[in-house]
């Protein structure tokens, strides 16, 4: 079969079996492409795009010698005119082009986007062919830079650097003037830690625009690149902190905010949020240490949890300091002002003279505006030759009088600059500090949420932190575990690691840290929390309703209650129902360690069995089995965990290691591993043995244990067979077949029967295929047992194809198919029974020398098997495939479906090594001359 290849991306050209061929003239290689790009058009349209200047006589001739011409060359069916006025590409001529081709590769498609569409071809004489070659390149240009613009942007919101710079360096290849482009990458860099690459890229940017057009970067790129200079003085400066890690954007940005404030003499807030232990403090300890000099005062305070409501309590410390600097400059204030003071602050003026207790309980509600006055003009007096930055700490525990005098301070941002900054746990913040959201408005507020460090992030401070300690990529990775990023947690691990003790362990601060987070929990609270620990992912709202037995609002109200103390989030599954999880592993981990071991076993129980409930046993869920296989080993019911654990084992076992597996089309996308390890089914299946011997001594006369036994048998004896250990397989099918006889158990005797006759193919065994595919075939017909008897007629055409007596194997085969499409209709998971029988019919073609025939079979075989990700079944599809392709002589073709045979198997971790493609291979390989390859 000839091989048409179209390559229209960069300098165009067509090969045919491998040779590029040279048109004679190039309005018909022009004609040819244009055919390629539409598949179909008039022609009227060809005449008048390629000979318009010519009369409508001579512009159908040449059109009739240019197709001519494209048939003589190419072959006589590649072009086909279905009438007069329709010329077409022949869609049953299968041509390979490469740009409809690399649609179906992103990689690929990826590869060519800086390709010039058709580079360097051109018809100076046909000017409407030149507009439409135009249109064409434009088109595909800004198909591939509105595509690489949103892989860029998914690529940099999940932090992919590695793919966001190569999409952007072929983004700027394609468009070099995009200087949204540069200013991406510029960032990139800048998140990475590679300032310097940040820098020079900017730099070439810079060149490249005055060299070519004579005009510099926009506005936003100039001040891009300053901040990033801003960065690279703080990583470079020489009083460098070698006790704190990192922050350097937040450093960056609130050193912004101190010049504009120094700069303009107007009040700004930050406010800095994020959980305990993410570094609230030590950033500002940093900022404060870098930025803080003689013409700074720095006023600092604590907010306390006992303390949330008492008014304006953090401000006694402020107001201490604020007395103390006065009283040096020798600033007194007034005998009424300090009457007034000691009314909410009475610890810290002492002296003041308060002439009546009534008049002082007068005062209380009315003169706290005075208060504010009072305060505001004490800052403006230690302001007159400072700069005045605020710190109020865990904001969280401030009362509302607190808030509002920030609030009132803020808004008189002229009379009396401040640089305030505050933090606050991220728990119930924002209702918190409602009243300062206000002040977006004036353009005097930023918030800065700090986040856990990344998995890179934790890694380098781990090192940063311990120089001298030799981290393996395992203990990183646990650390991160069990840290997921927090920075104080990170740091007790290190303590514990340092002290030699068990990082598992949770240290005394660590616990201080959860009994504070927990101590405001309403009651209700804590009982979720509790049903939440139990399980180890995410909890559905509707499972959580369940299990709690809260009506709906009252279980809003407690969820938006842990919501908002930052204890669990909120998040849509797959399937789109709402669930929730804790917000870190230390808590979650925390909350069930406080339960007890009955309380675990009840509600482990309680779990298991309302998910086996809404479980439907026809629809396979590989995530809901997991979760009872978890839940009921944790209850301690070992019947129905070893239930579970064998229906899992089933699916694994058949999907790894039969060839043909009877399975739901469903389970296909269920299964969890796209690369399926077959090893796997081997650990699962020892796990249940050893449930099995743990079982046996108190339930072995238990019917279910019985059966779940037999198909215990059934799976290891099959997976000893598949792999080769004919002795240890064969003990256990025989065990199962005498117990399934003795029994009277039908279904576990055909199991057996079935494994039997899978060994007599596997070692070319004739009278063992014949002998246990004869009694399954009688016992499968006797008891109306339909898919058994369907693979029985299988398996004795396959008798007959090894006898060579094809007619009847194929007569077999196509009952068996009659069967299984019957059932499919009911069950949907006899999708590879009935490719089976096809795939040996095409064996039938094949020994017959039909090689075209088995070819197509195979390819239906393919065909109805893509994207269920049977890998070994693909893989003998294809091998097949590429063994006809090979006996007609299409070796390229050939050696692409043994690429695809081998491809499919290195899917599968630990399974089978396929002898046809790797013979035929070497084969080609030898035809080419590479003997050492073969």
């Amino acid at each position: 079969m000839t091989r048409i290849e179209v390559h229209v991306l960069g300098v165009p050209e067509v090969r045919i079996d491998g040779k590029t061929i040279e048109f004679p003239f190039k309005k018909a290689e022009a004609l040819f492409y244009f055919l390629c790009f539409n598949k179909k058009t008039t022609r009227e349209r060809l005449s008048s795009l390629l000979w318009s200047e010519h009369n409508d006589e001579s512009a159908r001739k040449n059109l009739r010698n240019a197709i001519y011409v494209i048939k003589r060359l190419i072959g006589e069916d590649v072009i086909i005119t279905p009438n007069r006025s329709i010329v077409e590409l022949n869609p049953d001529v299968k041509t390979y082009i490469d740009i409809d081709d690399i649609k179906s590769n992103m990689e690929d498609e990826v590869e060519n986007f800086d390709k010039v569409l058709m580079d360097n071809f051109s018809l100076k004489d046909a000017p409407d062919f030149e507009d439409w070659l135009r249109e064409k390149r434009d088109s595909y240009q800004k198909e591939a830079i509105n595509k690489l613009t949103i892989m860029i942007n998914n690529a940099m919101m999940t932090k992919d650097y590695k793919n966001a710079e190569a999409y952007l360096m072929k983004l700027i290849k394609i468009d070099s003037y995009n200087e949204e482009a540069y200013r991406q990458l510029m960032q990139l860099y800048r998140e990475k830690g590679e300032i310097k690459k940040a820098i020079e890229c900017y730099v070439r940017l810079k060149s490249y625009l005055d060299e070519e057009l004579g005009i510099k970067p926009e506005v936003l790129t100039q001040r891009l690149y300053q901040s990033i200079k801003t960065d690279m003085e703080l990583l470079n400066s020489e009083d460098k902190d070698p006790c704190f890690f990192g922050r350097t954007d937040e450093l960056r940005l609130m050193k912004e905010k101190l010049e504009l404030f120094k700069k303009k003499n107007v009040s700004q807030c930050i406010i800095i949020e994020g959980e305990a232990g993410v570094g609230k403090s030590a950033l500002i300890q940093q900022f404060i240490k870098k930025n803080a000099d003689d013409s700074i005062m720095v006023l600092l305070s604590y907010c306390y949890q006992a303390e949330e409501n008492f008014c304006l309590r953090p401000w006694n410390i402020i107001l201490e300091q604020l007395l103390k600097t006065l009283d040096k400059h020798r600033i007194k204030i007034s005998p009424a002002k300090s009457q007034v003071l000691s009314l909410f602050f009475p610890a810290l003026l002492s002296d003041a003279h308060v002439s009546d207790v009534n008049e002082m309980m007068k005062l209380n509600p009315l003169r706290y505006g005075q208060i504010i006055e009072i305060i505001l003009e004490l800052l403006q007096q230690a302001a007159i030759d400072k700069k005045l930055i605020l710190i109020l700490d865990d904001i969280q525990w401030a009362d509302d009088q607190s808030i509002k005098l920030v609030y009132e301070l803020l808004l008189r941002s002229r009379s009396i600059p401040i640089f305030f900054i505050l933090s606050g746990r991220n728990e119930n913040l924002d209702n918190k500090l409602k009243l300062l959201h206000a002040l977006y408005l004036h353009n005097i507020l930023e918030v800065i949420e700090l986040k856990r460090l990344s998995m890179e992030e934790t890694f380098e401070f781990c090192r940063f932190k311990l120089k001298m300690y030799e981290f393996d990529d395992a203990l990183l990775e646990q650390i991160y575990k069990e840290t997921e990023g927090n920075i104080f947690f990170i740091i007790e691990i290190l303590n514990l690691l340092k002290e030699g003790k068990d990082i598992n362990n949770l240290s005394n601060k660590m616990q201080s840290i959860m009994e504070s987070r927990l101590s405001t929990v309403s009651k209700d609270g804590i009982q979720v929390l509790n049903i939440m620990s139990v399980f180890f992912d995410e909890v559905p709202y509707s499972i959580l309703q369940e299990l709690s037995g809260k009506e709906h609002m009252r279980l809003i109200r407690i969820i938006e209650e842990l919501i908002l103390k930052y204890l669990i989030k909120e998040e849509i599954t797959t399937n789109g129902e709402l669930a929730y999880r804790f917000t870190h592993i230390k808590i979650h981990e925390y909350i069930y360690s406080r339960l007890s071991a009955s309380r675990k076993r009840f509600l482990h129980n309680r779990i298991a069995l309302y998910l086996e409930e809404k479980y439907s046993a026809a629809e396979y869920d590989d995530r809901i089995v997991i979760r009872l296989i978890h839940h009921f080993y944790q209850s301690g019911n070992r019947l129905k965990e070893l239930e579970y654990r064998i229906k899992r084992a089933k699916m694994y076992v058949c999907f790894g290691y039969e060839l043909f597996p009877v399975i739901d089309d469903n389970v296909f996308m269920e299964l969890e591993n796209r690369s399926f390890d077959c090893d796997i089914s081997e650990k699962q299946l020892t796990n249940i043995e050893s449930l099995i011997i743990m079982m046996s001594k108190t339930m072995s006369t238990n019917p279910d244990f019985i059966r779940m036994e037999s198909d215990f048998l059934a799976m290891q004896g099959s997976l000893h067979i598949q792999k080769g250990n004919y002795e240890d397989g064969i003990r256990m099918i025989e065990r199962l077949i005498n117990k399934a006889e003795k029994e009277g158990h039908i279904n576990n005797l055909l199991k057996g029967l079935t494994q039997m006759c899978y060994y007599g193919i596997q070692t070319d065994n004739r009278e063992i295929l014949a002998e246990y595919a004869g009694k399954m075939y009688h016992i499968s017909k006797k008891h109306n047992m339909h898919q058994e008897y369907g693979m029985a007629l299988r398996f004795n055409g396959l008798l007959k194809l090894m006898e060579s007596d094809y007619a009847q194997a194929e007569n077999l085969f196509n009952e068996s198919i009659r069967i299984f499409k019957s059932l499919e209709t009911l069950y949907k998971k006899y999708t590879f029974s009935i490719t089976a029988a096809l795939n040996y019919i095409g064996d039938t073609r094949l020994f017959s020398g039909n090689n075209a025939e088995a070819l197509r079979l195979y390819e239906k075989c393919i065909a109805m098997s893509e994207g269920r990700r049977n890998f070994m079944s693909m893989s003998l599809f294809c091998a097949n495939a590429g063994h006809a392709s090979f006996n007609m002589g299409n070796y390229d073709e050939s050696g692409i479906f043994f690429e695809k045979s081998l491809a499919y198997l290195n899917e599968v971790k630990g399974g089978w090594v396929h002898p046809i493609a790797n013979s035929f291979k070497a084969l080609l390989l030898a035809y080419e001359g590479n003997y050492e390859g073969a």
